[in-house]
């Protein structure tokens, strides 16, 4: 059974390395107790902000914002893209950022196939991202 995995990787001002992994039954809490456990060992993530200038850094900043310890898929990004800075934007462009954040390990990729299909009629030969049965990608944060 895979559960899921949460890894957080801190340096602080001293230059110490602080390496956390948390695998399989990962709750909230949990998660939580863990920022309360750095905090007590005053380990503080560099603050860094986003270059909001270019399309990777308003998509990395839509997912910082709004998804930073949740999955999300590429149509949820593209919504919150659109309602943020009111601009169109195609979901291939969106797509090809999100592979690279994973390629960075910035982010996570997860297939998901459809959990029900019509018993009646023919199956779809073909799915299509319209198709309420079409299978999309997940993607979460690292």
């Amino acid at each position: 059974m895979s559960g899921k995995r949460i890894r957080i990787d801190v340096t602080d001002k001293d230059g110490t390395k602080v390496d956390i992994k948390l695998e399989g039954n990962v709750t909230r809490e949990k998660v939580l107790k863990i920022f309360e456990l750095m905090e007590l060992a005053n380990i503080e993530e560099p603050s860094t902000t986003t270059d909001t200038s270019t399309v990777g850094g308003r998509i990395w900043a839509i997912v910082d914002k709004y998804f930073p310890t949740g999955k999300f898929t590429s149509n949820d990004i593209l919504e919150k893209y659109e309602d943020e800075y009111n601009e169109p934007i195609k979901l291939s462009i969106i797509s090809t950022y999100l592979a690279r954040f994973t390629s960075k390990n910035k982010t996570e990729r997860a297939k998901r196939l459809p959990l029900f299909l019509p018993l009646n009629g023919p199956l779809p030969t073909q799915l299509s991202h319209s198709h309420p049965f079409a299978s999309q990608d997940t993607y979460g944060t690292v």
